[in-house]
């Protein structure tokens, strides 16, 4: 009985990111957003090639690259303005 106990402390945690998880894709309600799981994905595998390509010079550019795109998933940015970045913050 006391280990079945632990076992559901330790997992309910889990549980309930996956029940969140599933939601989201379901478009019910309690779930996660898409613009966030979007956001989640791509800063996960760009943080993985980092990892394994990455040298000591390109790791600034790629960061700035990398904060942009993960930016622009959750529409906190939009591509106007990184364009007027991109140009100086000229028209």
């Amino acid at each position: 009985m006391l280990r079945r106990c632990k076992m559901g402390l330790l997992f309910y945690p889990f549980m309930n990111l996956l029940k969140k998880l599933i939601a989201s894709f379901e478009n019910a309600p309690g779930g996660f957003s898409a613009r966030k799981l979007t956001a989640f994905a791509f800063t996960v595998c760009a943080l993985y090639l980092q990892w394994k390509h990455a040298t000591p010079e390109t790791v600034p550019t790629l960061v700035l690259i990398d904060a942009s795109a993960a930016l622009l998933c959750l529409g906190i940015v939009t591509m106007a303005e990184l364009v007027k970045l991109r140009h100086g913050g000229k028209e």
